[in-house]
């Protein structure tokens, strides 16, 4: 069975995705904002094991070292591996490996059961996920090779905004530079981008569905990009036509001969044009001959320069020349790209776009209006093929069919200059007071006294509303000053083991509580006090001259590992040349150690606490014990409390010999500010909650009506809205499972706020209902017209009274075009009348270039003709 035009083909969801650079700040991890369901499952999906380590990857110089392409390769490599370890089965022995056995029923094997890229590239560092989630050696390198040849670039609205990896549309379709379908892009809230492969045109039964890898206006540099990146020559008949023509002359320079190749390129594409400007049909065919005359406008600079002269001509004008490049323009793309193109429909909107403005102008072009309805025909004949993709709002097809409806409803005259625009909206708009016939004077208002007191201005108190915010925030500031005049952390403990104890001292100086995965890390810092341990010229770090660097060479075994955390030699610590004095460099004196922490308690989010208990044994290089006098920590983190308390112990050896060691036990708990916060948010998630609740009783024991009904029902579903965000903005906050804070708060707060949004819409649909058979037995009295019943007599269904029928009444006099122009009409000619273009909504960032989609490395490779900026095109690569 044929496929028709616009038929969606394929529909599947990204496996991994990142964002292009210039969206970070628009747009959130998944193109979605970080709300409510959006958050929870990016966080299901990977976020959760990246998110702890993701600061210290981004600044890392082996990332920064990286270029531009391959930092979002990295990035999207990261994700894919993050996704791919939470979606492996941990009961699994295989682990991740499972998923991408090829055969399986996964994303994951089938982006490996690609073919790699044909050129060898070194893989990007990617960010770290702790030690459990590692792949095995070769794996990470396969998946990388399969990056360059497969990935997608996903677009909004023409506009490319993030790479994508979609491994079911990589392994289907093959490539055509004359292709019968392309690939859109839906974005929904809380889901991955979704790819949508649709049909150009009628596809035959038994013919191939090909998509286009790079955009075909690519005529002198793709068939070298098909060999680099995907390592096969293109033999589409596009191909073969550039082959058999050979190298393509540069078009000519000079004005006046360039603007010959203009207009025969027009007559060629369209030959009736000039003759009948309503008579623009776009080809139903790529055209397969070429004049060898018309071949230089073939050539990448060609369209490169159109584009440029296009975008300065309609935004500055004049539009007349506008228009003839932007014919030109669609020439050159009926001879490149095949039939309902999107390009081609959006060349069309931009085209209609200033042809609408040269006709608010009023410029003098000859069968202006037939053109414009002609544009916008064509435009829409093209976009509704694709349909709506990107985000929901706005777009190029709401953007021509907002022209449309102008045009066929005329809401303002052709041929009239600004202010006359003006004076004839407003004067539509104005309210004015009748006056009381047989007096011409208006009634002057009676002077009222103030009592003594001056009322300030809107402007005061904008002002003092200002100077007080400032002031509060100045204010509050003061909370970061002061730091740094307070004495050192360890000081006091450095100290004290100087004077009664003196020995080695381990200070963790760095406490990291991660309750998901579970496990605690602690960076320790390894230090000596009393004049025997501290190394020369070394005294003085952590605050206390007694105390420096350990003087002997060091090794620290954790929780009696075989393998030492640190192996510590100071003959490694370099000199300060001008002092000689020691440095601390961090990496030779400070070691992390991983711990399994005991989350029984987890569940009492936020008066969880855990409990922690290590060991710790040190020996010199001779391999003899090393007590280790002192073990403590920070006491405070940015989300918990921790305490600890040390003694010491030992361990027996086969032979009998005692071992000296140190044992520390940690608490850690949630501080109060947390707390409070926490529960500030979960007491006002239930008075919301509440409020629903009780707006259904309002509903229920009273007589409101059905406009009240309705605005009851928009607050509760705000409520239902908000909930979630409050959930999400508890600090620290756990996933969504099954805490006792959910179980008494949030999923009794969803259930009882969405029973009563149901409640609500029951009693609007149950009172519609019957309020329809009395207006049915309403008498045709002309009566009614002018004088309403004085009392209605209430209806049957409870707690509701029906209104009174509001008369009809006409308009006199006056046009009522003005009543029916919605905000964005308003909003749109207010722009216009202040010199600014009324179509799009916004104009494309400067120098952004939009892409149909690569299945190569998205990024890496831009058009000459597409680096053009302004609101007349949006390029497709």
């Amino acid at each position: 069975m044929p496929l028709s035009a616009g038929s969606v083909v394929l529909s599947v969801q990204a496996s991994a995705t990142v964002l292009l650079p210039k969206e970070k700040g628009r747009r959130l991890c998944s193109l979605a904002d970080k709300c409510g369901l959006g958050q929870l499952a990016q966080w299901e999906a990977h976020h959760r094991k990246i998110c702890k380590k993701f600061n210290q990857y981004d600044a890392s110089a082996a990332y920064q070292a990286l270029p531009a392409h391959e930092k979002l390769d990295g990035l999207l490599l990261s994700h894919l591996t993050a996704s791919l370890f939470c979606s492996a089965n941990e009961t699994d022995r295989d682990g991740p490996l499972s998923l991408l056995i090829e055969g399986q029923p996964t994303p994951f094997s089938t982006f490996s059961s690609l073919l790699a890229g044909p050129s060898q590239v070194e893989t990007p560092a990617i960010c770290p996920m702790g030690a459990k989630n590692v792949l095995i050696d070769g794996v990470l390198e396969e998946l990388y090779a399969r990056f360059g040849n497969n990935n997608f670039t996903i677009h909004s609205h023409l506009v490319s905004v993030a790479h994508g990896i979609f491994s079911l549309a990589s392994r289907l379709f093959n490539h055509s530079c004359v292709p019968n379908a392309a690939a859109k892009y839906i974005f929904t809230e809380g889901e991955p981008p979704r790819m949508e492969i649709f049909a150009l045109r009628e596809i035959g039964q038994g013919e191939e569905i090909c998509i286009p890898y790079l955009d075909p206006a690519l005529y002198q540099t793709r068939q070298q990009i098909f060999s680099l990146t995907y390592g096969f020559t293109c033999t589409c008949p596009s191909c073969i036509f550039v082959s058999e023509v050979g190298s393509i002359s540069e078009p000519p320079k000079e004005d006046t001969e360039r603007r010959k190749l203009e207009k025969s390129l027009r007559d060629f594409v369209f030959p009736d044009l000039d003759r009948q400007p309503s008579s623009l049909t776009l080809p139903l065919g790529w055209f397969q001959s070429v004049p060898a005359e018309l071949l230089p406008a073939l050539h990448e600079s060609f369209l490169g320069s159109l584009t440029e002269t296009f975008s300065a001509a309609s935004h500055d004008g004049p539009y007349s020349r506008a228009l003839d490049v932007g014919i030109t323009i669609l020439a050159v793309y009926c001879l490149i790209y095949p039939p309902n193109y999107p390009q081609i429909g959006v060349h069309m909107a931009e085209m209609s776009k200033t042809a609408w403005n040269a006709t608010v102008r009023g410029d003098a072009i000859d069968g202006l209006e037939e053109k414009l309805r002609a544009y916008i025909d064509c435009s829409l004949s093209v976009l509704n093929i694709m349909g709506t993709e990107g985000d929901q709002e706005d777009g190029p097809l709401e953007d021509i069919r907002v022209i449309r409806v102008r045009v066929l409803s005329a809401l303002y005259p052709n041929h009239c200059i600004d202010d006359a625009q003006r004076c004839i909206f407003f004067a539509s708009t104005s309210s004015t007071k009748p006056q009381a016939m047989g007096s011409t004077t208006p009634k002057r208002s009676l002077a009222r006294g103030n009592g003594g007191i001056i009322p300030m201005r809107v402007t005061t108190l904008l002002a003092l509303g200002i100077s007080l915010s400032l002031f509060f925030i100045m204010a509050i500031s003061f909370a970061f000053l002061g730091e740094e005049g307070d004495e050192p952390y360890f000081k006091s403990v450095l100290t004290d083991v100087a004077q009664n104890s003196p020995g080695i001292v381990l200070l963790g100086e760095s406490v990291d509580v991660d309750v998901d995965e579970p496990s605690i890390t602690v960076r320790w810092s390894i230090h000596g006090c009393g004049d025997e341990f501290v190394l020369p010229n070394s005294s003085g770090i952590g605050g206390s001259p007694a105390c420096g660097l350990p003087a002997t060479a060091l090794r620290i075994f954790v929780d009696n590992n075989v393998a030492p955390s640190i192996d510590y030699d100071p003959t490694q610590l370099p000199f300060v040349l001008s002092t000689g004095q020691r440095r601390n460099v961090q990496n030779l004196v400070q070691f992390d150690s991983d711990h399994i922490l005991d989350v029984h308690e987890a569940r009492l989010y936020p008066f969880d606490t855990y409990l922690l208990t290590a060991t710790l044994h040190a020996v010199n290089a001779l391999n003899e014990s090393v007590p280790i006098q002192k073990v403590v920590t920070i006491d405070q983190t940015s989300n918990f409390l921790v305490a600890t308390a040390d003694l010491a112990s030992y361990n027996t050896l086969a032979n009998g010999t005692q071992v000296p060691t140190r044992d520390v036990d940690m608490r850690v708990k949630r501080p109060g500010q947390a707390r409070t916060f926490t529960l500030l948010l979960f007491t006002i998630s239930w008075m919301l909650t509440h409020m629903t609740m009780g707006l259904v009783f309002i509903i229920w024991s009273s007589e409101q009506s059905t406009l009240t009904v309705l605005k009851f029902l928009a607050l509760s579903f705000g409520a239902l809205l908000a909930i979630p965000q409050f959930r999400n903005a508890m600090p620290d906050a756990p996933g969504f499972d099954g805490f006792l804070i959910d179980y008494i708060g949030f999923f009794a707060q969803m259930i009882f706020t969405g029973l009563s949004i149901l409640v609500l819409l029951v009693m609007l649909i149950s009172r519609e209902f019957h309020l329809g058979p009395h207006r049915d037995e309403i008498p045709l009295d002309t009566r009614a017209l002018t004088s309403p019943p004085l009392s209605p007599s209430p209806s049957v269904s409870r707690g509701y009274h029906k209104l009174p029928r509001t008369p009809d009444t006409t308009s006199w006099g006056r046009s009522t075009a003005s009543i029916h122009m919605g905000t964005k009409d308003l909003s749109m000619l207010i722009k216009h009348l202040n010199g600014e273009f009324t179509f799009p909504g916004g104009p494309p960032p400067p120098t952004q270039t939009s892409q149909m989609h690569y299945r190569n490395r998205s990024s890496r490779y831009e058009s000459p003709h597409s680096s053009w900026t302004g609101q007349s095109e949006r390029k497709f690569l």
